[in-house]
């Protein structure tokens, strides 16, 4: 692990989880080892970005909920193996504790780059030999960019996601455009949906956008985000509402109104990678 240079960053924790603290003059995150998880993300003279409740729990094996956790090598139903119950919920990664490989900043921006290899653990979850990169790129925007690489001897598909966890001061009044048309409603059974493109929250939802646009944009009642993402086939929105937010005990059950999911998933075809192959998944948000 090397050096972080102490004019901008600083290795800390929460609780027991090592988490990166980034204090840059053009913005500040904190980035958890645990999970290679963005837990905050501020720009200077703005609002927070990112959510993360004070309920998220941290004790190196259940997955940090809030901010942008990281699935791979699956997302969703699409697990591997005979007994898909017995693995865990959108893959490994955001459970595994990651490598700081490099860090770096001048005036505009502050780097970091994080890894995490096929080990044992991650064998016995699923057999094949990877290498994850994560880039983060801190400034007056946060760009993420999830490199993976198959270094074994023979091809491997996955599903993945960037299960982005969006701060609103009051749901209610939030809006998503730029979303696409065709949906798959997973509250309905995955029916198919024709939307307009634009979304507000009024109940529990969970949309897959099979077509989505290359950005889109957040309108909340503390100003405006943009989410611009490539490498995914679909963009899945998500709210538990008051009913989903009583049944999890990592959410009070008023958080249902400061918080909205938006993730860059890839959720339809599984990518395949032959050996020596790599696939991006990238993620700005400004």
């Amino acid at each position: 692990m090397n050096t972080i240079r102490p004019d901008n960053s600083h290795l800390g924790s929460i609780q027991d989880v090592p988490v990166i603290h980034v204090r840059h003059p053009k913005a500040t995150a904190d980035i958890s080892l645990f999970g290679g998880q963005v837990l905050r993300f501020q720009p200077t003279h703005s609002h927070q970005r990112l959510w993360l409740g004070e309920r998220a729990i941290f004790n190196h094996r259940t997955a940090i909920r809030g901010g942008i956790p990281l699935c791979w090598p699956w997302f969703g139903n699409h697990k591997p193996g005979p007994d898909p119950l017995s693995q865990p919920a959108h893959g490994f990664a955001r459970q595994s504790l990651w490598d700081l490989d490099h860090s770096e900043s001048d005036e505009q921006e502050a780097r970091l780059r994080l890894s995490l290899s096929a080990n044992e653990h991650t064998l016995s979850l699923w057999p094949h030999h990877f290498e994850l990169q994560l880039d983060i790129i801190i400034g007056e925007s946060l760009t993420l960019v999830l490199t993976s690489k198959n270094t074994g001897a023979k091809p491997w598909s996955f599903t993945g996601a960037f299960h982005s966890y969006f701060a609103t001061d009051d749901i209610r009044q939030s809006e998503l455009t730029g979303l696409g048309r065709p949906y798959l409603d997973s509250v309905d059974n995955g029916s198919p949906c024709n939307g307009n493109g634009t979304l507000a929250f009024a109940k529990a939802l969970d949309h897959v956008y099979t077509a989505p646009e290359t950005n889109c944009v957040l309108s909340l009642p503390q100003g405006t985000t943009q989410i611009a993402a490539t490498g995914h086939d679909s963009l899945v929105t998500w709210s538990p509402w008051r009913e989903g937010a009583v049944a999890m005990a990592d959410l009070a059950d008023d958080d249902y109104l400061r918080v909205f999911c938006v993730e860059p998933a890839v959720f339809q075809q599984p990518v395949c990678l032959q050996p020596g192959e790599e696939h991006v998944l990238r993620m700005t948000i400004s």
